[in-house]
């Protein structure tokens, strides 16, 4: 283990999209962005950090990912102590999930550029901080990132941890806060609530999401989702079992979703031990119109 101690960027042009949300669905709280970010920030980065250290291929420079149980700040809401997830009312967004790595490691090797990027469902949001990384050690401008969960406490307590530490990796003065804070305010936004409710300035070049399809209804709204917020010239990640048993999600499902929402969807990755569900990668752009 280790341990840390230490103008939203203006909206672009709108782009109009009308589409339908599924029906018979338990709306959740409406999506809203941190307003108070640069407070919270300086708040955070003064506060200790236990992390671990995730190695990457064909990287020196390992990932930080913080130890939640370690760093779990003052909340009446534990419940993902005692639950992986509960609909509606925890997404999970406290586990780093098999997929999230998967996509972590792609994005690694692949080494891509992107200048504006949403991560849906994010949690500790490792891919997306992944890029964030790239995006300051390169001095990429623009670079726009939105990090959205379901949990308000899953980006109190998990994803902007994880900007400060992997933003302060790379800085040549690490343990100066301001650097920090202004580096993590100039690119990134973070937003909490029901996802169907989420609204961007402008549509994205990069989607990410990792156990977005877990049920029949969560496929569907990705589909939408990818629909609603990636730019036509763009590309979604979106990492996957192939079957989540019991309850409809996975592969099949996002590919029938998807040609109602319009997708085009090539799987990039397999993994398969031959011991357990075969995990994806899958590539979705959009169709022609």
């Amino acid at each position: 283990m280790s341990s840390f101690s230490f103008d939203f960027f203006a909206p672009q042009e709108k782009k109009n999209t009308t589409l339908t949300t599924p029906s018979q669905r338990q709306v959740g709280p409406p999506h809203q962005w941190v307003t108070d970010l640069e407070q919270v920030l300086k708040d955070r980065v003064q506060q200790a950090m236990v992390y671990v250290e995730l190695e990457l291929p064909q990287q020196s420079l390992p990932l930080r990912c913080i130890d939640t149980k370690a760093n779990t700040l003052s909340s009446t809401n534990l419940v993902w102590e005692t639950t992986d997830l509960l609909p509606n009312v925890y997404e999970g967004g406290m586990k780093v999930w098999e997929c999230s790595m998967d996509l972590l490691h792609f994005l690694a090797k692949e080494q891509p550029k992107y200048s504006s990027v949403l991560e849906i469902g994010c949690g500790h949001a490792l891919p997306a901080c992944y890029l964030l990384r790239v995006a300051l050690q390169q001095k990429q401008e623009p670079f726009h990132l939105y990090l959205t969960d379901f949990n308000d406490f899953v980006i109190q307590q998990a994803t902007i941890p994880n900007s400060i530490l992997n933003a302060a990796s790379i800085m040549e003065q690490p343990n100066d806060p301001a650097t920090i804070v202004s580096a993590v305010l100039n690119h990134v936004q973070f937003g909490h609530g029901d996802w169907l409710s989420l609204q961007l300035p402008s549509q994205v070049d990069l989607v990410l999401a990792s156990e977005t399809l877990y049920s029949e209804q969560a496929a569907e709204e990705t589909a939408l989702l990818l629909s609603r917020h990636l730019s036509d010239t763009g590309s979604a990640l979106v990492a996957t079992k192939r079957f989540y048993f019991g309850v409809g999600g996975g592969t099949d499902a996002f590919l029938a979703w998807s040609e109602k929402y319009k997708l085009l969807v090539e799987v990039v990755q397999s993994f398969d031990t031959g011991a357990g569900n075969i995990r994806e990668i899958l590539r979705v752009r959009k169709k022609a119109e």
